[in-house]
C-alpha cells in the first residue's frame, strides 16, 4: 500500500506481520534465595546479558569495599598478628605471608603474548599476601608473564615496608629476592640453625598456599575468567573481599525438617529405596543396636532416619550432598550416616551370607540340576570389577585391564540369585584366579568340606572343585551349553546387585570404605531377594571377558579336574 506522506515508503502488513509474530518478552518469576539454606545455590531465573551486568556492577561495589576489607597487616593488633604465627613454627617478628597465584583467562584481544606465563596459558599474576588465612594485601592487576619479584618491588606494601611503616618481616618463597621485609629460605641450608630456619620459615609460609586454596575453592570463577583483563582483575580484588568478609562471620546453623519416609506410597519408596515399609521396618529392627544415637542432643537422627538416608544412598548413587539435599541433611551427616550403616550390615555378614546357602545342600544341587542338567553344582563363581576414585596410595594397583581404578569383588550365588560368598578386598589389578586361589572358600573345598561342585569362566583354572568350559569343543558342545546356562545365574545375580544398588557403578570414596559398602549392598541384596522384594530392571555384567587362564604346569589337580569335566559330559 502507498504511503505518500513517507520519505521512505514502509511495508504496512510486513511490519503487522512481524510484530504479531515477534517473541513475547518473558518475564520469569524470581526466586527467595532468603529463604534457602546459605550453603546451596540456586538457579536464577534471569537472562545471561543481565547476570552480566549484575557481576560487574557487585564487583565494582566490592573494589570499592577494599580499603575496609582487606587491611594490612590486619584488623588484629600487630601483637596478636605475631603470636598467631610465632604459635605455628617458632618464628618470630612475622606479619603475614607472601605468595604469586596464575588465575587463567581466556586470551585477551590485545597485547596477549604479555599475558602466556611460564606454563605456556593466559592469566592474571596475583600477589597475595595473608595473616592466619586472611586476605590482608591483594595485587591483581598484572599480566601472567610478570614475575613475582617484580610485583612486590613495584607493590605499595614493599614501599611502605622500605619506609619502615611496619615492624616485622614477610616470608616468601624461591621467587622473590631476600630483602630485610621479605625473608626467603637458604638456598643450600648447612646443617644446624639454617636447616631450622627453611623448616619453620617452610611450615609457616604453607599459610599463604592453603589461604590460596581456599579462596579458589570457595570461588569456583577463579578456575578460569572468560572475561577482559581489566574485568578480571576486579572480579578477584571482589572474591578476595568477599573471602575476608566470609571468614569473619560464621554462618548460622539451620536445621532442616526431616522427613517421614514410611508415609510415601510402596512405589515411591521402591524407586528411591529399594524396599517396601515393611522391609524397612525389618532391616531397621537388625541394625538399630549397632545405629541409634547415645543421646538425642543437636536433634539427632532417629535410627530410622539413619536407615533410610544410607538406602536413599545406596539406591542411586549420587553425590553425597544430592542425597542431602533430598533428604534435607548436610553432606557430612550423610556421610556419617553412610559409613555407620555399612559397619552395622557388615556385622551381620555371617547371618546372611553363608556357604553353600541356607537351604539343605541337596535342595541346592536341585536346584542348579533344573536348569540345563548340570549334576552336583552349589554354586557358580565370577568375578565384578567396581570402579572407585583414584586413590591417593598404591593407584597403580588399583587400574584393572580396562584402565579404570576399581575394587575387583569375587561373587558365588546360588540358583536363586542369593550370594553364598563374597570377596570385596583386592585391588583391580588382581586376576579373579588368584581371588579365588587365596580365597578361604578354595582351601576348604580342597579340603573336602563340601560335596560339590563350582562352575567358573575361563578366567580359572579348572580343578576338581572348580569346572571351567573346554576351551575348544568338539564333541563336548554340550557340557559347554550346560555350563554356559548354569553360570549365567552369577552374571544375572551381579547384574540385579548393581541395579538395584546404583553407587556400585562408581564409589567416590578410599578402597577401604568401597569394600565395606559393597559387602553391606550384598547383604542387603540377600535381605531383598529372600524376603522377594521387587527385582530391577536387569543389567547383566561383562561375560567371559577375563583373559583365559594357561596353567604353567598340569599338576595332578588338573588332571583330576578334566577327567571329571569328560565324566560329566558323557
Amino acid at each position: 500500500m502507498d504511503c505518500p506522506f513517507i520519505r521512505n515508503p514502509i511495508d504496512v502488513e510486513a511490519v503487522i506481520i512481524r510484530n504479531a509474530l515477534r517473541r513475547e518478552r518473558i518475564f520469569r518469576p524470581r526466586l527467595d534465595i532468603l529463604s534457602f539454606p546459605e550453603e546451596y545455590l540456586f538457579e536464577q531465573h534471569i537472562g545471561k546479558a543481565t547476570v552480566c551486568r549484575a557481576v560487574r556492577k557487585v564487583s565494582l561495589a566490592l573494589k570499592c569495599l577494599l580499603p575496609v576489607m582487606v587491611v594490612f597487616p590486619g584488623h588484629k593488633p600487630v601483637r596478636n598478628i605475631k603470636e598467631e604465627f610465632h604459635r605455628i613454627a617458632g618464628l618470630p617478628n612475622v606479619l603475614g605471608c607472601v605468595d604469586g597465584t596464575q588465575i587463567p583467562i581466556t586470551a585477551p584481544a590485545e597485547n596477549e603474548a604479555d599475558y602466556v606465563n611460564r606454563k605456556s596459558f593466559h592469566s592474571i599474576n596475583v600477589q597475595i599476601c595473608d595473616a592466619a588465612y586472611i586476605v590482608t594485601n591483594v595485587e591483581a592487576k598484572w599480566p601472567g608473564s610478570v614475575h613475582d619479584s617484580r610485583i612486590y618491588r613495584e607493590c605499595r606494601l614493599s614501599n611502605r615496608f622500605a619506609r619502615g611503616e611496619f615492624d616485622g618481616y614477610l616470608p616468601g618463597d624461591r621467587g622473590y629476592p631476600c630483602q630485610p621485609s621479605l625473608l626467603t629460605p637458604y638456598p643450600d641450608p648447612e646443617l644446624g640453625p639454617q636447616q631450622r630456619f627453611n623448616v619453620a620459615r617452610c611450615r609457616t609460609r604453607a599459610r599463604v598456599e592453603m589461604t590460596l586454596g581456599i579462596l579458589k575453592s570457595r570461588f569456583q570463577c577463579l578456575q578460569k575468567l572468560r572475561v577482559t583483563p581489566e574485568r578480571a582483575c576486579d572480579i578477584i580484588v571482589a572474591c578476595a573481599a568477599l573471602l575476608r568478609g566470609e571468614l569473619q562471620l560464621r554462618p548460622e546453623r539451620v536445621i532442616r525438617p526431616c522427613i517421614d519416609v514410611l508415609a510415601f506410597p510402596e512405589h515411591f519408596l521402591f524407586e528411591r529405596y529399594r524396599f517396601t515399609s515393611q522391609s524397612i521396618i525389618y532391616i531397621h529392627n537388625l541394625i538399630r543396636p549397632y545405629i541409634s544415637n547415645i543421646t538425642n542432643r543437636s536433634r539427632a537422627l532417629t535410627s530410622q532416619q539413619i536407615v533410610c538416608v544410607a538406602l536413599r544412598f545406596f539406591a542411586n548413587g549420587s553425590f553425597l550432598y544430592n542425597v542431602g539435599d533430598a533428604e534435607h541433611l548436610s553432606k557430612a551427616t550423610v556421610c556419617r550416616v553412610v559409613r555407620k550403616v555399612c559397619l552395622a550390615l557388615k556385622r551381620l555378614l555371617p547371618m546372611f551370607i553363608v556357604f553353600p546357602g541356607h537351604k539343605p545342600v541337596r535342595a541346592i544341587k536341585e536346584e542348579f540340576h533344573r536348569i540345563a542338567g548340570f549334576p552336583s553344582v552349589i554354586g557358580c563363581i565370577d568375578g565384578t570389577h567396581i570402579p572407585i576414585t583414584a586413590p591417593s596410595h598404591n593407584e597403580a594397583d588399583y587400574v584393572n585391564r580396562k584402565s579404570i581404578h576399581s575394587i575387583n569383588v569375587q561373587i558365588i550365588c546360588d540358583a536363586a540369585h542369593i550370594i553364598s560368598n563374597v570377596e570385596a578386598k583386592w585391588p583391580g589389578s588382581v586376576h579373579d584366579a588368584r581371588i579365588y586361589r587365596e580365597s578361604n572358600l578354595s582351601n576348604r573345598l580342597q579340603r573336602g568340606e563340601f560335596d560339590g561342585l563350582l562352575l567358573g569362566d575361563r578366567g580359572y583354572p579348572c580343578q576338581p572343585r572348580l569346572l571351567t568350559p573346554y576351551p575348544e569343543p568338539g564333541p563336548q558342545q554340550n557340557f559347554n551349553r550346560a555350563h554356559c546356562r548354569t553360570r549365567a545365574r552369577v552374571e544375572m545375580t551381579i547384574g540385579l546387585l548393581k541395579a538395584r544398588f546404583q553407587c556400585l557403578r562408581h564409589l567416590r570414596v578410599t578402597p577401604d570404605r568401597a569394600c565395606d559398602i559393597i559387602v553391606a549392598c550384598v547383604v542387603l541384596h540377600n535381605i531383598a531377594t529372600i524376603r522377594g522384594e521387587q527385582h530391577p530392571a536387569l543389567q547383566i555384567d561383562d561375560a567371559d571377558d577375563d583373559p583365559i587362564h594357561l596353567p604353567a604346569i598340569q599338576d595332578g589337580r588338573t588332571n583330576v579336574s578334566m577327567l571329571k569335566r569328560h565324566s560329566i559330559e558323557c
